[in-house]
C-alpha cells in the first residue's frame, strides 16, 4: 500500500515547492524583462519600471540587430568556435578518460596524477598568452578552441562514469574477439550517452559564452564573437552602422540592448531541452565512483 503523507510532510512539501517557485521566478524575471523590453514600443520602453509584459509591440529592435553586419559575422564565428570546440573537446576528453577508467592500464596512477595536477595548479594568464603567441594563434579563432580543448574536471567526470560500466561487458567483448577500439566505439560510447550529453552541454555553454579569451586573443573586428559584440552594444560603444540603424528606426538604446541580449542567449537555451533527460543522470552517475 502507498504510504500516506503526514500533515508535517505535506506542510514541508508545500513550503519547499513555494520557495522553489519563488526562486525560479526571481531567476527567470531578468530574462523575461529583456524579452518584454525588446518587444516593447520604443516610445513606451523608455518609461522604465517593471515589465511584466511588453508595453505596446514592436519588432524594430530585432530587425535592427539582424541588419548589422557585426552580428552576422559574430554569429558565424561563435557557431564555428562552438561546434568545432565541442567536437574536438569531446574527442580529447573521451579518449583520455577511457584508458584512465581501465584498471589494467600501465602506470595508471601516474597518468591520473598528470590529469589532477592541472586541475589544482594553473600556469596563469601570462604564460598561457605567451604559449598561444608562440604557437601563432593570436587573432585566430583557434585561440578560442585549442587552449581550452581539454579540462581535468571533465576528464574526471567521464572517467568516473566509464568506471561504473561492469568489467564483465569488457571481458565478454574480448572473448568475442573485439579490439579495444571496437569496445570503445561500439560499447562504451553508447553506454556513456548521459555523461557525453552532460559534458557536451557544459562545453556548448562555455564556448558559446566565451568572452575573456576573445578579448585577449582576438583583435580583428571580423573575427569577433557574439559576446564581444553584445558587450559593445550594452556599453554604448556601438559601431557607426548600428547607430545609424537605430536613428533610422527611431529606437532607443534600451530596446536594442534587450534585443541583442535575447538574440545571443536564445540559441544556447534551445539546446538544453534536448539534453535535459541525460543531464541529471550524467552528473549523478559520474560522481558515484572515484
Amino acid at each position: 500500500m502507498r504510504k500516506q503523507n503526514s500533515i508535517g510532510d505535506k506542510v514541508f512539501l508545500f513550503i519547499n515547492g513555494f520557495l522553489v517557485a519563488v526562486i525560479a521566478l526571481i531567476m527567470f524575471y531578468p530574462f523575461w524583462y529583456e524579452i518584454s523590453v525588446s518587444l516593447s514600443d520604443p516610445k513606451l520602453a523608455g518609461t522604465g519600471g517593471m515589465f511584466l509584459w511588453p508595453h505596446g509591440f514592436s519588432l524594430e529592435a530585432y530587425k535592427t540587430v539582424f541588419k548589422t553586419s557585426s552580428m552576422g559575422y559574430a554569429f558565424r564565428n561563435t557557431l564555428f568556435v562552438t561546434l568545432v570546440g565541442i567536437a574536438l573537446s569531446m574527442l580529447a576528453t573521451l579518449t583520455t578518460a577511457y584508458p584512465l577508467s581501465r584498471p589494467d592500464l600501465p602506470a595508471r596512477r601516474f597518468f591520473h596524477y598528470m590529469v589532477l595536477i592541472p586541475f589544482i595548479f594553473s600556469g596563469g594568464m601570462i604564460p598561457t598568452y605567451l604559449v598561444v603567441k608562440e604557437c601563432g594563434l593570436l587573432d585566430s579563432l583557434w585561440a578560442l578552441i585549442i587552449p581550452s580543448l581539454i579540462a581535468s574536471y571533465n576528464v574526471i567526470i567521464v572517467k568516473n562514469f566509464m568506471a561504473t560500466i561492469p568489467d564483465a561487458i569488457h571481458e565478454a567483448a574480448y572473448i568475442d574477439g573485439a579490439s579495444d577500439f571496437r569496445i570503445f566505439f561500439g560499447i562504451v560510447l553508447p553506454l556513456s550517452l548521459p555523461v557525453i550529453a552532460t559534458i557536451g552541454l557544459w562545453l556548448a555553454v562555455g564556448y558559446w559564452n566565451t568572452y575573456f579569451n576573445a578579448l585577449i586573443y582576438i583583435t580583428s573586428r571580423r573575427k569577433r564573437v557574439l559576446q564581444q559584440v553584445l558587450y559593445e552594444i550594452i556599453n554604448s560603444t556601438k559601431s557607426d552602422e548600428m547607430i545609424n540603424l537605430e536613428n533610422q528606426a527611431g529606437l532607443i538604446p534600451q530596446t536594442v540592448k534587450a534585443a541583442a541580449t535575447v538574440v545571443v542567449a536564445v540559441p544556447i537555451l534551445m539546446v538544453y531541452p534536448f539534453l535535459q533527460k541525460y543531464f541529471v543522470k550524467g552528473v549523478m552517475l559520474g560522481a558515484v565512483k572515484g
